[in-house]
């Protein structure tokens, strides 16, 4: 006849060693999910699209001087949440002259592109606006007109060149 106390001894080490794989596993799942839901979170926070301020953004003079000297430029990016965010990268700024009859309303490009890098931690400093949450470009212009509207395109590439978003904006304003 078989008693249980001579069953234990063999049983024993085999349920420690269940127990020891069913840890393992529980351990391994856990590490995965760890790693799975890492990976998305940085993302999140990277920019979708980007915006050109349209009460900020205007022909402007910075210098006493009767004519415009180009363009004070605010720009936003905006991640997955739908907030303003920080990104390094560059930005691309064209100016046209405005069409009516065109669909996007770009006519002939009236200035050469202006390349605006945010890549290190000064040209960060040097050209985000805490305030308004905005990058903030000067673009020398000169020749702009106050009393001729334009479309103002932006496109944000950020640093590794994937993910690029692209903005416009009509800037009609009054002369003087």
């Amino acid at each position: 006849m078989i008693r249980l106390r001579d069953l234990i001894p063999t049983v024993r080490p085999a349920a420690e060693c269940l127990l020891l794989v069913v840890l393992l596993c529980f351990a391994q799942i856990g590490c995965g999910q760890r790693a799975s839901i890492a990976t998305p979170k940085s993302d999140m926070f990277s920019p979708v699209s980007v915006r050109l301020h349209p009460v900020f953004t205007k022909v402007s003079h910075w210098e006493n001087t009767p004519a415009p000297d180009g363009l004070d430029v605010f720009v936003e990016l905006t991640d997955a949440f739908g907030d303003q965010t920080k990104a390094a990268g560059s930005f691309v700024f064209d100016l046209y002259s405005y069409d009516p009859r065109s669909p996007d309303a770009r006519g002939s490009r009236a200035f050469q592109p202006w390349l605006a890098p945010v890549v290190s931690i000064e040209q960060q400093r040097e050209h985000y606006d805490r305030t308004s949450r905005a990058y903030r470009f000067q673009l020398i212009a000169t020749g702009v007109r106050l009393d001729r509207p334009y479309v103002l395109g932006v496109s944000f590439t950020p640093t590794g060149g994937t993910g690029r978003v692209f903005g416009q904006l009509i800037l009609q304003q009054s002369g003087g």
